[in-house]
Formats: structure tokens, C-alpha cells, sequence
């Protein structure tokens, strides 16, 4: 059976959809890891397919290929980097950040966007994981919530910014989220076409989708149905492929990865 590694669950639901519920007959098993996790068990070929962010893929140095009709895209307001702040905020000198650990996309992508949109040179400080969301936003100044976290708290509160946002209105081109790689060793195509009729069978099921993530988060059902129906999209576009360029020039150019990262596609 092959594994099948992805990180965030409700963004990559749409395309796991098929294959997590059994729609479809596949030799598929699917296991949720850590964003870094998934690149280490792509790395050592403990899996040859995955669902990655483009900080994974530049640290990969050639090793992964991307398979060119799969994309985690938004032209619009994400949700996904959301900068909390008091009302009578007058300047940013420190960010909070709520998380696991630090070097993930999403708290890169929040420090580019206040670096280059915002020209804030500020301090990030990790935070208590375990504390509830509702505290830590009255007690610091500043918050910054990623992925999940966000997700579940944005509709509660309208003092925020959401820098996915700024980024797209400023670069005019969407921000990528989540590529579709394998490995370089990977031969199985038809793999391929059973993941195509997962997202098939996923993009006809958002409703579904949001209803079961719901069961074990905070918001009503209809939040996150809005979020993966209007906010992300599961197809490229013109723009996509510079747009990952694009991201994967600052990631190398602020020293997350090593090596200059180019884009290479899987031949099928």
C-alpha cells in the first residue's frame, strides 16, 4: 500500500476527499504529518507522494517533482495569516505567534508580508500552544494565528489583518498554499488518476467536507464551507507557476533554504 503524506486538513480535504472515504477503489494510505515531517518522509522515501507547502519544496534541492495540474491556490482573502491587534495599537515592535514551532510557511509567509508589504522589522516570540486562542488575543498586543488556528477563530473578531490578503492585492498574482510533488524515483501514474477522481469526487462534496470539519472545530459548518469554496482553488491558473517563482525566490532569498530552488514538473 502506498502512503500518501498531507499536513493541513481542511484545505487539503477537497483533494483527499475520495480516496479518505473510500469512493473510489485505491491502494492508498493516507497519514497526516507535520509540514516538516512530510518533507524529511518524502526526503527518505518513506513515501513518494505528497501534499507539501513551497518551503518544503525548496528545501527538497531537485529531489521532488511537482505534478503540474495540482495546486492549493487564492486570489482573494485566505484566512490562513491572520495579524490580531488591539484597537489602540500605535506601532508593531513584537509579534506573538501561537504555534508548534517556527519555521513553517505560513509564520514565513506572515513575517514576509510585514517585512516587504508593511516594512516592519519586528520581534516574533512564540507562545503557549495550549492556552485558549480567546486569552492569548486579550492578553498581547499583537497575535499572529496561522492555518487551522485562524480558521477557527476569524469569524469572532474583525481586529485583524489578513496578510494573504495584502500580499495578493499588492503582487496581483494568487498565493500559493500546497503543491502536489513525488518523488523523483516515483513510476506510478495511474496513482495519479485516482487522486484526479479524489478531487473530483472532493470539489463536488464541499458541503460535506466542511459539515464533518466542523464535528471537531468551533465554527458552524457554513464558516468553513465559504473558506474552501470561495477562498481556494484546486486548479492552476495562468498566474500560479510565477506566483510559486515568486514565493520561492524570497524563501531562498531570506535563508530558508540552501539551495535555489527551480521549478521541476513530473512527466507524464
Amino acid at each position: 500500500m502506498l502512503k500518501f503524506f498531507y499536513n493541513s486538513e481542511l484545505i487539503t480535504s477537497p483533494i483527499i476527499y475520495g480516496i479518505k472515504n473510500n469512493l473510489i477503489s485505491h491502494q492508498i494510505k493516507l497519514i497526516q504529518l507535520q509540514e516538516n515531517e512530510i518533507y524529511n518522509a518524502l526526503e527518505k522515501r518513506e513515501a513518494t507522494i505528497g501534499i507539501i507547502s513551497p518551503l518544503e519544496y525548496a528545501k527538497a534541492k531537485g529531489n521532488l517533482y511537482i505534478v503540474k495540474d495540482f495546486i492549493i491556490s487564492s486570489a482573494d482573502n485566505a484566512k490562513n495569516a491572520l495579524l490580531f491587534f488591539k484597537y489602540n495599537l500605535s506601532d508593531i515592535n513584537q509579534i506573538h505567534f501561537m504555534g508548534d514551532y517556527l519555521d513553517n510557511y505560513d509564520s514565513f509567509f506572515g513575517e514576509l508580508v510585514m517585512k516587504e508589504i508593511f516594512n516592519i522589522q519586528a520581534h516574533w516570540k512564540i507562545i503557549e500552544k495550549d492556552r485558549e486562542i480567546d486569552v492569548l488575543l486579550k492578553k498581547y498586543d499583537v497575535t499572529f494565528l496561522s492555518g487551522e488556528k485562524a480558521f477557527d477563530v476569524y469569524a469572532d473578531y474583525d481586529n485583524y489583518i489578513d496578510l494573504s490578503e495584502e500580499w495578493i492585492l499588492n503582487t496581483k498574482i494568487p498565493l500559493i498554499h500546497r503543491i502536489l510533488v513525488v518523488h523523483k524515483s516515483f513510476k506510478n501514474r495511474e496513482l495519479l488518476d485516482t487522486v484526479r477522481l479524489s478531487r473530483e469526487l472532493g470539489l463536488r462534496n464541499l458541503m460535506k467536507i466542511a459539515k464533518e470539519y466542523a464535528q471537531k472545530h468551533q465554527q458552524n459548518w457554513d464558516i468553513y464551507y465559504d473558506l474552501i469554496k470561495s477562498s481556494y482553488q484546486y486548479f492552476p491558473d495562468s498566474l500560479c507557476w510565477s506566483s510559486l517563482e515568486n514565493i520561492l525566490q524570497y524563501i531562498f532569498y531570506y535563508g530558508k533554504s540552501e539551495y535555489y530552488p527551480d521549478l521541476k514538473f513530473y512527466e507524464e
